[in-house]
């Protein structure tokens, strides 16, 4: 529930073409959780027409999803893992070869905090984007520095349940400039930090902009919305056996009194080495819009 800052600059295209060698054997290899791991996902349109295909294989530090229309590779994406660092490439399929879109590096200290993220994506003769972590006990400071010039900073303080973000843009002469801030503050069912209660972030002055509220029944929970003094149904999860449904509703305008509207609704079934999920959208009752079955293979 954290929000995320990301920041990224073009500036290069690389060619390449590499090869996903598979590596089952090796008992370091990615992808692996609870004995299983996926190994392709289809996903299949309201008509039950096959839209695309990801097919993943591993290595002992590399998985890789490559991304299928009607049989024609389109998008692969490769990630690489050691202990201290990780890497992200993206290719795009490009008159028969592999072509470099888009790279993440990210770089770890002995205890497995970031240090540095390089992302590099797009076209020659663009610039790159080199975002810095640095840490002094619960506090983050992230410095985002475009060829080796700061350009802004993210500092981030968090104290139990409570966390505080301020963003800053350089001013020039060592010298930063607020933008924004902004304080969440999360509180949990007694005993138990896998369940929030209310999530709520308040600006600047200490007044609130945004609340959101859980109602928990075992494992099932109703999200709420509150803004305008409106307090508004946002999302309904349900677990029945090996079904799990979340439904989302519309809360766009809270200013407007009525009673929430739903928009969205993702069943998931989950079998032994198969999960199938089915996305409907609502129109005067729930329609289907897509489906995607993701295929598992055990150890």
């Amino acid at each position: 529930m954290n929000k995320i800052f990301s920041f990224s600059l073009i500036l290069l295209t690389a060619l390449a073409v590499v090869s996903c060698d598979k590596d089952d054997d090796n008992a370091d290899a990615l992808g692996w959780n609870d004995g299983k791991r996926l190994v392709k996902s289809v996903y299949y349109n309201a008509d039950g027409a096959e839209m695309r295909t990801v097919e993943r294989t591993y290595g002992a530090n590399l998985e890789c999803a490559t991304t299928y229309k009607d049989g024609t590779p389109v998008e692969k994406t490769e990630l690489r893992k050691s202990d201290n660092a990780s890497s992200e490439q993206i290719y795009a399929w490009q008159s028969g070869n592999w072509e470099m879109t888009r790279e993440r590096i990210e770089k770890k200290d002995s205890q497995g905090r970031i240090l540095s993220v390089e992302v590099v994506e797009g076209n020659p003769g663009n610039r790159s984007s080199l975002t810095w972590y640095t840490y002094s006990g619960d506090s983050t400071i992230v410095v985002i520095s475009i060829d080796g010039k700061p350009e802004s900073k993210l500092v981030s303080v968090k104290r139990g349940g409570t966390t505080e973000v301020i963003h800053y843009l350089y001013a020039g002469d060592y010298q930063w400039k607020e933008i924004d801030y902004h304080k969440s503050v999360i509180t949990y069912v007694s005993g138990n930090s896998t369940k929030p209660l209310s999530w709520v972030t308040y600006n600047r002055e200490g007044n609130e902009i945004s609340r959101y509220d859980y109602e928990w029944d075992g494992e099932n929970y109703k999200e709420y919305r509150t803004g305008f003094g409106v307090k508004r149904l946002y999302g309904d999860f349900v677990v029945d056996g090996n079904t799990k449904t979340r439904i989302l509703y519309d809360t766009d305008n809270l200013d407007d009194a009525d009673v929430s509207t739903p928009y969205e609704k993702i069943v998931t079934k989950e079998m032994d080495l198969t999960i199938e999920e089915y996305t409907y959208r609502y129109s005067d009752g729930w329609v289907l819009r897509q489906k995607k079955v993701d295929y598992y293979e055990k150890k």
